[in-house]
This record gives structure tokens, C-alpha cells and sequence, in this order.
């Protein structure tokens, strides 16, 4: 019976390659999936299901935004030394902590989007300012970051082969930016 259900699991939940890679993507799928219907849940029910109140505000996504946010830091601290103070060893990880960057401040944007609780609104923080939120100077600091860092993107989306050869202007347009953005 053992080995029945071994065999049905490694058959079925496992993929087929034996690729540590590929086994540890499928189970941080499933913490992708478990994360995607929570938060659907938050903005079908609304806040009410979090079981936060004005005595207890701080929920459990707050970790992972602070987690983010740090992570994004520290990327966007060391693509800022190698572009703008030009220090060679940090070139070959520039490009990949442009990334990690960019995915630390998509999450964190993502985070902050479920401690709104109305998506719909997400825009409210950065045209009707209350400098009084500490919600708002985090929205405020991670869209600003989440922008630049996306302006360090596009030139290494441009680079990429695919867009290089299929759209030769825009990939030179996205290449040229790149020559401005660390200024």
C-alpha cells in the first residue's frame, strides 16, 4: 500500500524530471496558489475575514511586505553602487539584483493592495496625499523604487533576443534608456 502511494504521488504531484529545480518550482507553486485564493478571498469578503481590528492592525502579509521590501532593497542598494558609483565587481550580479528588485517591489505593491483591501483604490494614495498614513509613505516610497527599477528593466527586456530580432527600434529605444537611467 506504501508503495502504491508513493508511486501515485510521485506520478502525479511530481513532474517527471528529476531536476531539483523544476521539484522545488512545483512546491512553491502550490504556496503561489494557497497565496493567489487568499488574497481572492480578502477582496471577495473584504477585511472583515483577516480578523483585524483597530486594537490588532497588523496582519500576517505585513511580514511578507516587510520581507520584500527588504529583499528589494538590498537588490536596488547593489544595482545602485555598481551603476551610479561604477564598481566593476558588482557588474556581472547587476543585472540579476535589477530583478530581484523588481520582483521584491512587485510583491510589495501586491502586499500592499491586500492592507488597502480595495483594489479598486490602489490609485487614491498617490493622488489624495494624507502625510499623516504610514500606509501612504510606504505606498508612496515603494511606487517610486517600483518605478525606477522598472526603468532598469525595459533595457534588459531589450537586450533579450526575441525582442531584439522582432523589434529591432523598441529594443534600441529600450537599450538607449538604459544610458540615461542610472542619472
Amino acid at each position: 500500500m506504501k508503495e502504491r502511494v508513493t508511486s501515485l504521488v510521485h506520478d502525479t504531484v511530481l513532474p517527471a524530471t528529476k531536476e531539483p529545480v523544476v521539484r522545488w518550482m512545483a512546491f512553491l507553486s502550490i504556496f503561489i496558489v494557497a497565496g493567489v485564493c487568499a488574497a481572492l478571498v480578502v477582496f471577495i469578503k473584504g477585511l472583515g475575514v483577516t480578523n483585524l481590528t483597530d486594537l490588532v492592525p497588523w496582519g500576517l502579509w505585513i511580514s511578507i511586505d516587510l520581507s520584500a521590501i527588504a529583499l528589494a532593497a538590498g537588490a536596488f542598494s547593489v544595482s545602485a553602487i555598481a551603476y551610479l558609483l561604477r564598481r566593476k565587481e558588482l557588474q556581472p550580479v547587476a543585472k540579476t539584483a535589477v530583478y530581484v528588485g523588481f520582483i521584491g517591489y512587485s510583491m510589495a505593491m501586491m502586499m500592499l493592495l491586500l492592507d488597502i483591501g480595495r483594489p479598486d483604490r490602489f490609485w487614491h494614495g498617490f493622488v489624495f496625499w494624507n502625510i499623516h498614513s504610514p500606509l501612504w509613505e510606504v505606498t508612496m516610497c515603494v511606487g517610486l523604487y517600483f518605478s525606477v527599477l522598472m526603468m532598469e528593466v525595459i533595457p534588459i527586456i531589450g537586450h533579450w533576443e526575441p525582442v531584439e530580432h522582432r523589434f529591432p527600434r523598441i529594443s534600441a529605444r529600450m537599450v538607449g534608456l538604459h544610458r540615461i537611467t542610472p542619472v
